[in-house]
């Protein structure tokens, strides 16, 4: 989970990072975002010449949010 090339933590990482953190009796906190599909979404949102933050949220749109959050949970 993270950005395409940047920090994306598998499955097995996320579970790992959760259970030490449950050991340690920390609370974990984390960005879900499916970098891939994030990434794809910003290169289109690049060809149509949009770079201000209207941007942002055409990449990061709800049905992209959602289903990453529903992975994390």
């Amino acid at each position: 989970m993270a950005y395409q090339n940047v920090n994306i933590a598998t499955d097995e990482t996320m579970v790992n990072s959760y259970s030490r953190s449950l050991e340690l009796g920390a609370l974990m906190t984390a960005y879900a975002g499916n970098g891939k599909l994030v990434f794809q979404l910003q290169k289109k949102v690049l060809e149509m010449d949009i770079t201000g933050a209207e941007g942002y949220l055409m990449s990061h749109n709800p049905e992209v949010e959602g289903e990453v959050a529903k992975c994390a949970i």
